[in-house]
């Protein structure tokens, strides 16, 4: 393994105001990697409404997403949460609205001619294997932009550790090629510290199809599996570590 000068620093520090000889020192950064299959799968997706009022495009809104918490409470017993609501009033193209224009009142051009409501909602579950399925309901069901938006570690501490020991064997690996290149003994640890930590969470996208309005639907197909294989999560973990130097 090479070992680059870089970041590989041999120093000799003095114990300040003790008169004490100055202690040899190795100083080095190790870094450890470790994968782990993800056991939390996050899936996000928006429900929608219109109508010539806000109270009807709430009512189609509302209508979509019973449709949709169904269909989900089919396959999972995870609850989908959200509570970020928008409601927009709807213009003809003529109007040229948009946030840099003055205040314009709603005649002529600019009459309102209806309304659309939109909800954004996020489930998490340890159902991991199902949530290309799940996804593919939901966008069966009338919701858009249905996605798997990240999968994760539910607990990563016990990958962290496992990363902080790989990063210390680093350390240790590194430490002792410096020893060995100059001729002398690694002794204890005098020094340790963490540099940080990072999990790198991935992503797949499902695109679904939308109803065109709520109505009494009839019986659906079974849900489409879909099969999912996420990449391992990867946990990294880099520490600094200071060894004393036994001539």
């Amino acid at each position: 393994m090479p070992f680059a000068a870089s970041w590989l620093t041999m120093l000799l520090l003095l114990q300040s105001g003790s008169g004490a000889p100055p202690t040899p020192q190795i100083s080095v950064t190790g870094s450890g990697s470790v994968f782990t299959p993800p056991d939390l799968a996050v899936v996000s997706w928006t429900v929608h409404g219109e109508g010539p009022t806000s109270d009807a495009a709430l009512t189609q809104l509302n209508a979509t997403r019973r449709a949709v918490d169904g269909g989900v409470r089919s396959l999972t017993d995870a609850v989908p949460k959200g509570g970020n609501v928008s409601i927009r009033a709807v213009r003809a193209r003529e109007c040229n609205d948009n946030d840099y224009d003055p205040p314009r009142l709603d005649t002529g051009a600019c009459v309102i001619i209806g309304y659309v409501a939109d909800l954004s909602l996020e489930l998490r579950t340890e159902q991991v294997a199902k949530v290309g399925t799940i996804t593919g309901l939901v966008g069966r069901l009338g919701a858009r932009n249905p996605r798997v938006s990240s999968f994760l570690l539910a607990d990563p501490r016990a990958a962290q550790r496992r990363a902080m020991a790989a990063a210390l064997t680093d350390a240790r690996t590194r430490a002792e090629a410096i020893a060995q290149g100059a001729q002398v003994r690694l002794g204890a640890i005098l020094y340790a510290s963490d540099s940080g930590d990072r999990d790198t969470p991935d992503e797949i996208m499902v695109t679904g199809s939308r109803l065109a309005a709520p109505a009494p639907p009839p019986p659906p197909p079974p849900p489409i599996d879909v099969a999912v294989a996420p990449r391992p999560i990867e946990t990294q973990a880099s520490a600094r570590v200071t060894y004393q130097i036994i001539p």
